[in-house]
């Protein structure tokens, strides 16, 4: 299954739970609404809502793909709306329970929703919560204003900003509620679903400026008034992932996949970079007298592919992970295209398709870079991102000396010689910086000679 066919059995899954709530809770009727980042394709899906209408009130319940930075993903929430109106003030379920003093212990905002059953599962835990409190909340709705007024004091408190009814507009959006969605998707709630309770209560004491939701509920978990989340297999299984503070850990399963993917590929890379080396190379080398310079280069085509298969290793880890566990292969599959957009696959295989154009075109111009001499004159390709270089006939070499040593950047006179070309512009080209010197002695410079180069050793 793929993150299409995924995301749409869990988008299919929230709207057949919604169908079913809304019949189930007496609605009036309910309404289906997307919101893409791009385009209309279900991968770029953003949020999927359901609006769930009552005489005096509405119910939104919210799925959202991807939380800001991708901290949490795949997520269930519910928002009560005060009037009827979907554009109008929406209050976060946790928030409302408490201002109408309810408190309860069962997850309300719910992460690592993975699939079909894991969606049914979160659904059944929000809107179980809601089906038990529906009386309360349209009684409490007959004092509207007091409600809203309690929500205004919260939202001032997070931007640290007055916000009321005449403003609320402006200030209250999708960011602003994104907030909220992150705070009760942090490490404490997720350890929580995951039934440790412990450390979820440790970490939501060290919380700094609760807000009444979190207060009320951290009470109730230090009075032991827990809730039995064993039914939860498929939204633990999507927690999995997240270690204890709240954060997807590295899995070591899926690292062994790409290190062993990684090398696989580099290898079959390399082989690919090289044989275009060598064919270039013979193609260059086929009317040279002799040609300096690009073999040393081949060793940088491996260095090519060894970057190249850092992508390509992105998208070939499935496959080996399936090779190396295919017991586990469909779960983490299924992590993995819920907690990786198709945003970051569009990335990854952008940057793998600039490496393969710039290691062929590396591999292109190490074959190019060098001294190639011809039977009339050599051509100076001795600039690296030069394609054709400078040709020059025999006549227009002053004379070439031997070099016995030279200094380094440090000041030290190294014992390495070579021949240096000295054109009759002034210009020097000393070949040790293309071959080594008991190579292209006898060979070259005896070739250098017939042309009526003058050779100087001393």
């Amino acid at each position: 299954m793929n993150r299409k066919e995924r995301t749409t059995a869990i988008i299919q899954a929230f709207d057949s739970c919604a169908a079913s709530f809304c019949e189930r809770t007496e609605g009036i009727f309910f309404e289906l609404a997307s919101q893409y980042k791009s385009g209309e394709e279900i991968e770029d899906l953003k949020y999927r809502r359901a609006y769930v209408f009552y005489h005096s009130f509405l119910v939104e319940f919210k799925y959202t793909t991807h939380a800001p930075l991708g901290v949490v993903n795949s997520i269930l929430e519910c928002m009560i709306h005060t009037n009827k109106n979907k554009e109008g003030i929406a209050i976060p379920f946790a928030l409302f329970l408490d201002y109408i003093d309810i408190g309860t212990t069962q997850p309300l905002s719910v992460p690592g929703v993975l699939d079909s059953e894991g969606m049914k599962e979160a659904f059944d835990l929000i809107g179980g919560v809601l089906e038990l409190h529906m009386r309360e909340i349209a009684e409490a709705l007959k004092e509207r204003d007091k409600i809203e007024c309690a929500f205004f004091d919260e939202a001032s408190a997070v931007l640290n900003t007055k916000i009321d009814e005449f403003n609320a507009e402006f200030y209250i959006n999708d960011g602003f509620y994104s907030f909220f969605t992150l705070r009760f998707c942090s490490s404490a709630f997720i350890n929580y679903i995951k039934g440790d309770t412990k450390t979820a209560i440790k970490q939501l004491r060290k919380v700094k400026k609760k807000i009444g939701y979190e207060t009320r509920t951290l009470m109730l978990w230090e009075r032991g008034e827990t809730v039995e989340l064993s039914g939860l297999s498929k939204l633990q299984e999507g927690l999995k992932p997240y270690n204890k503070s709240g954060i997807v850990s590295v899995n070591k399963k899926e690292t062994v996949a790409m290190f062993l993917s990684w090398l696989v590929l580099t290898v079959l890379f390399s082989a690919g970079y090289l044989a275009l080396f060598f064919l270039l190379y013979a193609v260059e080398n086929a009317n040279a007298v002799y040609l300096m310079g690009p073999i040393y280069n081949a060793p940088y085509c491996i260095l090519a592919a060894f970057i190249t298969s850092i992508a390509a290793s992105y998208f070939a880890r499935f496959r080996f992970y399936k090779w190396l566990f295919p017991k586990d292969y469909e779960k983490y599959c299924a992590a993995d295209q819920v907690n990786n957009g198709k945003g970051g696959d569009k990335l990854i295989k952008g940057m793998l398709v600039v490496l393969v154009i710039c290691s062929l075109a590396g591999t292109v111009l190490f074959t190019r870079f060098g001294v190639k001499f011809l039977e009339d004159g050599f051509v100076d390709n001795t600039k690296f991102f030069s394609v054709s270089g400078q040709y020059y006939q025999y006549d227009n070499i002053e004379r070439v000396y031997y070099m016995p040593n030279r200094v380094n950047g440090f000041g030290e006179t190294i014992e390495y010689s070579s021949y240096v070309i000295v054109l009759k512009d002034g210009r020097e080209i000393d070949l040790y910086e293309y071959d080594e010197i008991e190579k292209y002695e006898g060979p070259l410079l005896g070739h250098l000679k017939k042309k009526g180069v003058s050779v100087e050793k001393e």
